[in-house]
């Protein structure tokens, strides 16, 4: 994989109609929704892009709330009984051309680094991956990503865990 990608958010110059990635509602969500998500405030969409300015990839972040009931046993203790904050990996994926070629793991280290850097006066507690089936899962679990009780394609990762998988 190339050295020379821009990583940036995504606007409306962005040639997305040419994303395909292997899911079709993967490369639907860039086309259709990521930009009007992004304008109203609902997620952020940042994209991989080669010199010539194809999208090789990209993931959405939006907030999330994680609650005791969700968490395993042994995440609970001294949280408190209110819902907490996150931050969701809500869409993430590769063009097909690319696939196997270790951006999917750029992407997912930048995503973390874009949590990290949320201004301080922010806080949040768990970074939460909705996996889009069960064939990704490995890919994220690799990384120390757990799944929620009773949601196996929700997985999470607390604040502490985080910090240190971006310094791989």
């Amino acid at each position: 994989m190339s050295d020379d990608l821009r990583f940036e958010p995504l606007n409306s110059t962005h040639p997305v109609a040419a994303f395909v990635c292997s899911k079709p509602p993967l490369h639907d969500y860039l086309r259709k929704h990521a930009l009007q998500n992004s304008a109203t405030g609902y997620s952020g969409t940042m994209v991989a892009v080669e010199p010539a300015g194809r999208i090789v990839g990209y993931f959405s972040l939006c907030p999330v709330s994680v609650t005791c009931a969700e968490l395993p046993s042994e995440e609970v203790k001294g949280m408190p009984k209110y819902p907490v904050p996150g931050v969701l990996l809500a869409k993430m994926a590769v063009h097909i051309d690319v696939a196997g070629k270790g951006l999917g793991t750029r992407l997912l280290l930048l995503a973390m680094r874009e949590a990290l850097a949320i201004p301080p006066s922010i806080k949040w507690r768990f970074f939460v991956v909705d996996a889009f089936d069960a064939e990704v899962v490995p890919f994220y679990t690799r990384f120390g990503f757990k799944a929620l009780p009773g949601n196996p394609l929700r997985l999470y990762m607390g604040v502490k865990m985080v910090t240190k998988a971006v310094q791989i």
